[in-house]
């Protein structure tokens, strides 16, 4: 559930809504309806933007299934497509903190561990212009932010890297 709103029902706990509050009620389920409907839309068009996304880095990093195996391909796939359906829901809820909270620290934790720091930045990277690309222009306008928040948690993440190297 989106923060505020979570908040807002804790504070009103015991009594009526303010006018405020009701107002903030109703614009965040206006246009729920929309973004239900652009959730379907980004799951019908997983397996498409996976599958672009994932040809892009065996263009650009040919070695991957070398260093990693067949498993390698598996595990970026589930790993894109986990990203892909937490944005969706950050996106329905109005709430970019929520993929942040839920996945972005987690998921740079695993994944920096385990993997290329900068070819991880990439493939998110990848995975929002694959959105932008196979998502109608509404849908990919209303997620873009959502995933933006996992590849802007990891590009800060190479930069605290790079200067800790230089120092």
């Amino acid at each position: 559930m989106n923060r505020q709103l979570k908040e807002m029902f804790e504070r009103s706990e015991g009594r009526y809504f303010t006018e405020i509050e009701e107002k903030q009620l109703l614009g965040y389920a206006s246009g729920l309806t929309e973004r239900l409907d652009m959730m379907d839309a980004i799951a019908e068009a997983e397996e498409s933007v996976l599958d672009d996304v994932c040809a892009q880095l065996d263009k650009r990093f040919p070695e991957i299934p070398e260093e990693h195996g067949e498993s390698g391909h598996a595990k970026v796939r589930r790993d894109l497509g986990l990203v892909l359906r937490y944005a969706a829901l950050s996106m329905v809820f109005r709430d970019p903190d929520f993929i942040h909270d839920k996945l972005a620290c987690w998921l740079r934790t695993v994944l920096f561990a385990l993997s290329n720091r900068e070819r991880v930045t990439i493939a998110f990277e990848l995975l929002a212009d694959a959105a932008h690309r196979h998502l109608a222009e509404d849908t990919a306008k209303e997620i873009a932010p959502h995933l933006e928040v996992i590849t802007h948690e990891f590009r800060g993440c190479l930069k605290a890297r790079d200067s800790q190297e230089a120092a």
